[in-house]
């Protein structure tokens, strides 16, 4: 007569189980499910912004961008499923994040565009400690570059939005849970500028020819700028600061504006970088040099080779 078993095996697999009942003739096999129990959608628990560290879970608000480069952002928090950390980390597209300009278009769906969104897939997220199955809940830390020109949101055209970092994580049955947080992106104002600016051999009483500066826009907002120069000191003698003459327009549109020991302004409302709609964040600028007659008729006032430090600050428009 044969003797009936029943045999309990656990799966790894979402902990289901199975009854197996094994004829003792070895003539068949069955299974039944038993006990099977329903995928748990993992919950990200937690979010944080801040420009500190990879296990920061500092709030940080305003973010400040760094003149005319990126500045590290991390996105931190955590993550819980009950079905084991291991079933986030263990999936093919486990954490994403999308940092995001809050009022743009599509929200969270938006565009990748370093102005205001940027999307964080796989690769630019970790997670830092899910080392166990058993453990239900793990951190994480995304990070990316961001662009000094960045939308600025503490004032401005986008003073009354601000930008919103969204993270969703995904387990191996594409269940998902998503949290966000919030900050602000600080305004920026910067200017690069040329080191030197050589006029050439020059007469007395005469004018240089015309010389270019290229300004960049380093920062996030609209700038002008203020320019003061100290008087030029020479081989022999000095002659004062007023002898430079610029301007933000080229040949026979030049309108000059003298330079002084006291700051000037200087208006070329020159738009930070952007890509929609475009602006270079660029912009050329037009000097000269007018030698002034001496004070002094018949006494040779300055001679040989003459300097000054021109100073260009950059304003807010």
């Amino acid at each position: 007569m044969s003797r009936i078993f029943a045999i309990h095996h656990r799966f790894i697999v979402k902990s289901s189980f199975l009854l197996i009942i094994v004829s003792a003739a070895g003539g068949w096999l069955y299974f039944f499910p038993e006990n099977s129990r329903a995928n748990s959608a993992p919950l990200v628990t937690a979010v944080h912004i801040n420009t500190v560290s990879a296990d920061s879970s500092q709030d940080q608000s305003p973010i400040i961008p760094v003149e005319g480069t990126t500045r590290t952002v991390y996105i931190n928090g955590t993550y819980q499923d009950d079905d084991g950390c291991t079933d986030v980390s263990g999936s093919s597209n486990p954490l994403s994040a999308v940092f995001y300009r809050t009022d743009i278009i599509g929200g969270g769906d938006c565009t990748a565009d370093s102005n205001n969104c940027y999307r964080l897939a796989a690769n630019n997220c970790s997670i830092l400690d899910c080392s166990s199955p058993s453990s239900t809940i793990a951190s994480f830390s995304c990070s990316f570059p961001l662009q000094y020109y960045a939308d600025r949101t503490d004032s401005g055209a986008n003073g009354a939005t601000d930008w919103t970092a969204a993270v969703t994580a995904t387990d191996q049955a594409s269940a998902t849970g998503m949290l966000t947080n919030s900050t602000e992106v600080a305004s920026l104002v910067s200017l690069d500028v040329p080191a030197t600016l050589e006029f050439g051999t020059l007469a007395i009483n005469a004018i240089s020819a015309e010389q270019t500066l290229v300004f960049t826009n380093w920062g996030n907002q609209t700038i002008d700028g203020l320019v003061s120069a100290a008087n030029f000191t020479c081989t022999t003698g000095t002659f004062p600061s007023n002898a430079i003459i610029f301007s933000p327009y080229s040949g026979s549109s030049f309108s000059s504006t003298s330079a002084s020991t006291s700051p000037v302004t200087f208006s070329f409302n020159l738009a930070p970088l952007h890509n929609s709609p475009a602006a270079s964040g660029i912009t050329s600028t037009y000097w000269k040099l007018a030698m002034p007659v001496p004070d002094n008729v018949g006494v040779f006032g300055y001679a040989g080779s003459c300097s000054t430090v021109t100073t260009v600050v950059a304003t807010g428009v």
